[in-house]
């Protein structure tokens, strides 16, 4: 099936089928159109991982990247968005682009979420609407929660 309009069709790599998804000129609100936007979302984290090459064993191992592998690449963007960020409040490191390509904490958060993206659909093995699915129940009951989760942190 080909994709004539990306806003009404994805391609969902664990069932190996198109998914129709609500048109972006829909009016309905609530959580079925929230869950399919950002899992087109998620899966274009997913795509473009594939496309350029990162879920192909490595050439010096042989072997696919383990999930410790993929939770220390986040971690190492979390952490260079700490050193922006720290060059940042020095006056130093902003947000910009460079050459095309955009440079700062926040850009490296950015690619935190996209690897944790890609993770839950390539090592977890869920759908991005699975995925989708348990961030916003997560956000939902974080609302519920005490204030500070009821500690003086």
């Amino acid at each position: 099936m080909p994709i004539d309009d990306v806003h009404n069709v994805i391609w969902d790599p664990k069932s190996q089928t198109y998914v129709q998804i609500l048109p972006t000129n829909t009016f309905e609100v609530g959580p079925a159109r929230e869950t399919m936007r950002l899992a087109q979302v998620i899966l274009e984290c997913w795509q473009t991982a594939e496309d350029h090459g990162f879920h192909e064993p490595t050439q010096m191992s042989g072997q696919s990247r383990t999930f410790g592998d993929t939770c220390a690449l986040i971690t190492s963007e979390v952490s260079e968005a700490y050193e922006c960020y720290r060059d940042f409040s020095k006056g130093g490191f902003k947000e910009r682009v460079e050459n095309g390509k955009p440079e700062g904490p926040g850009a490296e958060l950015a690619d935190a979420v996209i690897r944790i993206f890609d993770t839950a659909i390539f090592d977890l093995k869920l759908t991005p609407t699975q995925f989708a699915g348990i961030i916003l129940d997560k956000m939902e009951y974080n609302k519920s929660r005490p204030y500070k989760h009821g500690r003086d942190i």
